[in-house]
């Protein structure tokens, strides 16, 4: 995959970290549902840890508003970063683009997609009917296990 060496390079080190969530699933499966939910969580409990979102896309282009990077900074992450065949986009509007480019910046790091990796906790949402809100409960929880959150 193209972009595994991308993804690599940017945890580096990090990527047995705990506070690292992998999110795979087939096309609507409710992934990016899944990841907003978690991260509305955080932030209406009053977490205050930054967190980046890394999605990978089959579109040939980097997102526009109202999809899936944009949902993410809406939930209430500081950064975004999409990764297309044509190449990849970070999207912030909260973050110097100097730390953008430091991932140890982020306390927590949700994947979406790149099912060909294995990367921090990784959840497949391959089943059929899935409970999103379970999921999110039980991905908050081992957050707070792994002690990721703290005020």
């Amino acid at each position: 995959m193209r972009y595994e060496r991308l993804i690599k390079v940017l945890l580096n080190k990090n990527l047995e970290k705990p506070c690292i969530i992998q999110i795979t699933g087939p096309r609507d499966s409710g992934k990016t549902l899944l990841i907003t939910k978690i991260v509305e969580k955080i932030r209406k409990e009053g977490f205050s840890q930054k967190i980046i979102v890394i999605k990978h896309s089959h579109h040939k282009n980097i997102d526009v508003e109202d999809k899936d990077t944009f949902r993410y900074l809406r939930s209430g992450a500081e950064a975004s970063l999409i990764a297309v065949d044509s190449g990849f986009g970070v999207f912030s509007s909260t973050i110097d683009p100097i730390d953008l480019v430091n991932i140890d910046f982020f306390d927590i790091i949700f994947i979406e997609g790149f099912k060909e990796l294995t990367i921090g906790l990784k959840i497949d949402l391959s089943e059929k009917n899935i409970d999103i809100d379970y999921e999110a409960e039980k991905i908050y929880r081992y957050l707070l296990k792994k002690k990721c959150l703290h005020k």
